[in-house]
């Protein structure tokens, strides 16, 4: 391949990008050990130069053992081979200190597995990865373990050790995290998918760091990468944990029993947190030409956890003075927000109505608890969404007859058969439909007939302003709003916001970019002006993948 038309890859350890062919192979010969960057514990690493190729097109080292791993050139850290013709979308999960953030993401990618299966003809299946077996002994432990009524805990991410690959780098030891990397395929095929299955299969990679790690500051002085992700990051799913904010805990004394509020309070600035993660994305973002003024074109999820504790102050109104009146709307989070009639083929779609409503709902309260938090998101941020999601849907609880040391607390811990998650995939739904993986269902109310119009006005940088006409409270809103009926969170009365054209903005990144032309290598864009694919910073979608006649399925 023309190597002034070929795309580079990304490693999912060290994040640098090369062309594929400079992969390194990873030899399995008992008498070849010991890498420059790895240590003497691991199998040596070699270049295409450096190995034999048969007729049939299989590698083997200089000792005669067959290859069938390759390595990122850099870091030289194994690497799927299907990362090395597509790139992933990257994921990064941030939080502060004890805000749940394993929890979640073991829960969330559980549950994710189901409901592709069982409504979207879609597999998230376990990568061809070394580091993968971390989150399985996750998943074991929480939904598969010996024996399901004996408390368990998943121990919290440290900032050194297990989840950490340790590598020498421009004469320094190292430390990168491992990534969580899952393959999405799909699982039969349907007709009437053509433009979703075009894409597939397509690599999923998490990461999820000790929330120390996000702590001010913290990078810069300890010369640390763990956090470096963030730079080719798709999206940025938040662990927001409202039991860490006074004014939260407040309004639920007397009103929950759960023990997370008798322990000795955790107090996290989380916006704080929070602008730690957007000032490490623009930094690391500069290098990849992204304008200091334009907002992040990641998308944002703010999955505030613990639902099953906090859901209480958002079923009931607060007067002025705290005190409570009787309940104005019951809000559920339904196990999935899909619609199982047909919307392509036997496949089901989400109801985006009911995610914008709920995001809405919450984004009220954390305007009232924590309104610096909405307004950073907000305001560094394309679009952002607030999810409700409890990734136990339990209460934790203390080990019976356990004798805490003098110097700890009790240590909480949960039980498996008592686990029932909740709304913890509907973020990953929501990315997914983003990127064009899953269909938008029909949405339930017809509120262009049914409910009062909102006045709607176009502002800069694809965001509109929303006037309720029931309360004439303002909403500053992003574009995929319009068209659709929302829930006023003061009134608890539906409305509906008429579809407006959206504005064109040269800062904005398109939402769907369409796929490349083969021929012309160019992207049409929304406004249908067309941009070389090698002048397109696309920070949100990655590019189509790529097949090379090296890498084989």
């Amino acid at each position: 391949m023309n190597r002034l038309t070929e795309s580079k890859v990304v490693c999912p350890h060290c994040w640098n990008s090369f062309y594929p062919d400079q992969a390194l192979f990873i030899s399995t010969h008992p008498q070849l050990y010991g890498d420059a960057v790895l240590g003497e514990h691991v199998h040596q690493r070699f270049s295409s130069a450096e190995v034999k190729r048969d007729r049939s097109g299989r590698f083997f080292d200089p000792k005669g053992g067959a290859i069938t791993e390759r390595a990122c050139p850099v870091c030289h850290l194994q690497i799927p081979r299907t990362l090395l013709s597509e790139r992933p979308y990257f994921l990064s999960v941030v939080g502060a200190p004890k805000a749940g953030k394993t929890y979640f993401l073991t829960s969330m990618i559980h549950c994710i597995r189901d409901t592709l299966t069982r409504h979207f003809n879609l597999a998230l299946e376990d990568s061809d990865s070394h580091e993968v077996k971390v989150f399985l002994e996750y998943e074991k432990s929480l939904f598969h373990p010996a024996d399901p009524s004996r408390l368990t805990l998943l121990q919290k991410t440290q900032e050194h050790g297990d989840l950490y690959n340790t590598v020498h780098l421009d004469g320094a030891v190292v430390e990168l995290p491992k990534p969580f990397i899952f393959t999405l395929r799909q699982s039969t095929p349907m007709p009437g998918n053509a433009a979703r299955d075009s894409q597939l299969p397509i690599s999923i990679v998490l990461y999820d760091n000790a929330g120390e790690s996000f702590q001010v500051l913290k990078e810069t002085e300890a010369n640390s990468r763990v956090t470096q992700h963030l730079k080719r990051s798709n999206a940025v799913l938040f662990a927001y944990d409202p039991l860490q904010d006074p004014a939260v805990r407040r309004e639920l004394a007397g009103r929950s029993k759960d023990p997370q509020l008798e322990k000795a309070a955790v107090n996290n600035r989380q916006e704080h947190i929070l602008k730690e993660a957007i000032n490490r994305i623009r930094r690391h973002k500069s290098s990849l030409a992204m304008d200091e003024n334009q907002r992040i074109p990641a998308a944002l999820c703010v999955c505030v956890q613990k639902y099953d504790v906090w859901k209480p102050l958002i079923t009931q109104a607060i007067r002025a003075d705290g005190t409570y009146v009787r309940p104005r709307f019951d809000h559920e989070v339904p196990d999935e927000p899909v619609i199982c009639s047909t919307v392509a083929g036997d496949i089901a779609g989400i109801d985006i109505e009911q995610i914008n409503q709920m995001s809405l709902i919450v984004r009220s309260l954390l305007e009232r608890t924590n309104p610096q938090f909405v307004a950073l998101a907000e305001g560094h941020f394309d679009t952002v969404r607030y999810f409700p999601v409890s990734a136990l849907g339990t209460s934790p609880q203390y080990e019976p007859n356990a004798v805490p040391a003098s110097s700890s607390p009790r240590t909480l811990k949960v039980r498996p058969d008592l686990v029932r998650p909740s709304g913890v995939t509907h973020p990953l739904l929501w990315l997914f439909h983003r990127w064009g993986l899953v269909h938008h269902a029909a949405p339930k109310f017809k509120g262009v007939d049914h409910y009062p119009h909102a006045q709607v006005d176009p502002l800069e940088g694809g965001r509109i302003r929303v006037i309720s006409p029931l309360t004439n409270k303002v909403f500053v809103l992003d574009h995929e709003y319009a068209g659709c009926t929302i829930e006023d969170p003061d009134s608890g009365q539906r409305i509906w916001i008429p579809a407006i054209p959206k504005p064109v903005s040269v800062s904005a990144a398109p939402l769907n970019v369409p796929p490349v032309s083969p021929r012309s290598g160019i992207t049409p864009t929304a406004s249908g002006t067309k941009v070389p694919e090698s002048l397109k910073l696309g920070l949100d979608t990655p590019p189509k993948r790529r097949r090379f006649p090296w890498s084989r399925s």
